[in-house]
């Protein structure tokens, strides 16, 4: 029910310093730890986040295990989508600080 869970898996500091709007950070970490816990409050489908994939894979294993159902991996992960994005700014401030 209701629109896709975006689960961003990396550390805090990382979500800090750059996100997709509107994602959650839930460290991958956190996730192996606390799978069922976390799993059980997952109730639509959810996109697991990281900078480039291996950890949001880490972190959907982790709760294919405890039976969570309709998770993915975002492909290239958080850098993918922002070098997306970037493609379509011109000019791309998002890189300007």
């Amino acid at each position: 029910a209701g629109e896709t869970l975006l689960l961003d898996v990396r550390t805090p500091a990382e979500y800090g310093t750059a996100r997709i709007p509107g994602s959650i950070n839930v460290p991958v970490d956190l996730i192996e730890k606390n799978a069922a816990a976390i799993g059980a409050g997952i109730n639509r489908d959810a996109v697991l986040i990281c900078r480039m994939g291996p950890r949001a894979e880490r972190a959907e294993q982790a709760l294919a295990k405890v039976g969570v159902p309709h998770t993915s991996v975002l492909v290239g992960g958080f850098e993918a989508w922002r070098d997306a994005v970037l493609e379509r700014v011109d000019p791309p401030v998002a890189l300007l600080r």
